[in-house]
């Protein structure tokens, strides 16, 4: 019987297809896109040390200030738009 899911080290299942050319399975997407709100306000402060990185997220996602702050405090992946800001402010 074949698995339909794949366990990361974080834990969490993602649904994978199957891959035409190697005729296996891996993940419906990469699992960097699965990254929480924690994880990208942690890499961003260490990034950002002594600026107010999140009023930059803010402008470049605009949304409110306290809707940007939650999403980058539970643990969930954050919505596309926020994650595209903190990719482009992450090296």
């Amino acid at each position: 019987m074949t698995d339909s899911s794949d366990r990361t080290a974080a834990g969490k299942y993602f649904p994978r297809v199957p891959d035409r050319e190697k005729n296996n399975f891996r993940p419906a997407m990469d699992e960097a896109e699965f990254r929480t709100g924690r994880q990208y306000a942690l890499d961003l402060a260490k990034r950002h040390a002594g600026r107010d990185w999140i009023d930059e997220l803010t402008k470049l996602t605009g949304r409110q200030r306290d809707e940007t702050e939650w999403h980058l405090q539970e643990d969930m992946v954050p919505p596309e738009d926020i994650r595209r800001a903190c990719k482009a402010m992450l090296p």
